[in-house]
């Protein structure tokens, strides 16, 4: 079970029928549905035109938790794992994290149905600290990390997530 992928990296072809719309999961949308920026391609996000954004994604498989973390522009995912990471809140697989996107951190999601698509609006805020106010990042450049703990995992174990690290997103203000 702990081999299992959690996170769908597929195509919409099922899910969605139309030529027009095309896009593998996870991805972002703004909320005039415009699949225009395509998950290899930075995400231009201006702020004045779009006050949020909405995460797309799928599951193939439930996990027992799943968070969304705000990472810097050149956050690369290390090869090697801590299988006793203490501080995997604010560290991971060597990413200096952020901050939390609020309401993304999720215990016991299941898997997504056939021709279900899970959304998380974001409207460009973090959680710095656990009990802290969101608070609206600064214009730049960014990536988002998809964290699903795998089935019987450990969260203090690197190697226990399914992971998923963005394209860049640039942000304006």
């Amino acid at each position: 079970m702990k081999e299992q992928k959690i996170i769908d990296r597929g195509p919409n072809v099922d899910i969605d029928k139309s030529r027009d719309s095309r896009y593998h999961f996870p991805h972002f949308i703004f909320s005039d549905n415009n699949r225009s920026s395509a998950v290899e391609k930075p995400l231009i996000w201006d702020l004045k035109k779009h006050n949020h954004t909405t995460f797309l994604f799928r599951f193939n498989f439930g996990s027992p938790y799943m968070r969304l973390d705000l990472a810097p522009h050149n956050a690369v995912l290390s090869n090697s794992t801590n299988c006793t990471n203490s501080a995997w809140k604010s560290k991971f697989r060597g990413i200096d994290l952020l901050g939390l996107i609020p309401t993304s951190d999720s215990e016991l999601f299941s898997r997504s149905g056939m021709h279900e698509v899970q959304e998380l609006d974001w409207n460009a805020t973090v959680l710095e600290s656990e009990y802290s106010k969101p608070k609206r990042i600064p214009g730049g450049k960014y990536k988002v990390l998809l964290r699903a703990l795998k089935v019987t995992g450990d969260l203090e174990n690197e190697g226990d997530f399914d992971t998923w690290l963005s394209p860049l997103i640039h942000l304006t203000h």
